[in-house]
């Protein structure tokens, strides 16, 4: 009896506290607003779970070709940032 009434309670305390909390999140700073897709500059690993601080780590760098890329974007239904679909491309490029 005990456990189905700590059941109860947390979720009436839930029920109420979910539209409270919508509500202020964007006042109090602390909801991520979605914008527009987010590009890294350098690889990286964005672990599900760890410490705390730890979940993104550098990654080795594995490169592609611009077609290797097209046809990755391709097959998720996305177009790459950039149409180079032969080596045409003369401008400056990172060296990692």
């Amino acid at each position: 009896m005990d456990l189905w009434l700590a059941f109860v309670l947390a979720a009436v305390v839930t029920v109420v506290l979910i539209p409270l909390l919508e509500r202020y999140a964007g006042a109090m700073q602390v909801m991520d607003t979605p914008g527009g897709r987010k590009a890294h500059d350098r690889p990286l690993y964005i672990l599900g779970q760890g410490p705390a601080g730890r979940t993104i780590r550098d990654a080795p760098f594995i490169n592609h070709t611009d077609q290797e890329l097209m046809l990755i974007e391709a097959l998720v239904g996305r177009t790459p940032p950039f149409v180079f679909p032969k080596d045409d491309y003369t401008g400056p490029r990172r060296d990692y």
